[in-house]
C-alpha cells in the first residue's frame, strides 16, 4: 500500500510509515531548525513556533553555503573570488555575493 499522506492501511489497519528513501529526502530537505528545539525543522526561514527564536540553517546547509560563498567587488561585479580580499582593479574590499535561491 502506498499513499502520499499519513494514515492507516485500509487492508490491515497499521499506521503507514515513510519509506527509507522518503525519510532520507525529508531529513535532507528540512534546511532550517530551531537552536533550542532541535526537533522543530522547516523548509523556510522564520521563527520557531514553540519559542519564537529565529530558525537557523542546518549544519549541512551552513557547510554548503561556506563552500559556495563568492566575494565580489561592489564596483566591478566581474571580479569574483572564493575568499575575502580586495579588488585588484580599484582596491575596494570585496563583499559576499548574495546567494541565488
Amino acid at each position: 500500500m502506498t499513499s502520499d499522506k499519513p494514515g492507516k492501511c485500509p487492508t490491515c489497519g497499521m499506521n503507514l510509515a515513510l519509506s527509507p528513501k522518503e525519510a532520507m529526502k525529508r531529513s535532507v530537505t528540512k534546511n532550517y531548525n530551531c537552536p533550542v528545539h532541535l526537533d522543530v525543522t522547516s523548509h523556510d526561514p522564520g521563527q520557531c513556533p514553540k519559542c519564537g527564536k529565529k530558525m537557523n540553517l542546518s549544519p549541512k546547509e551552513q557547510m554548503k553555503a561556506e563552500v559556495t560563498r563568492r566575494y565580489t567587488c561592489p564596483m566591478h561585479p566581474d571580479v569574483a573570488l572564493n575568499k575575502d580580499g580586495i579588488c585588484p582593479k580599484c582596491g575596494k574590499k570585496l563583499v559576499v555575493q548574495p546567494q541565488k535561491n
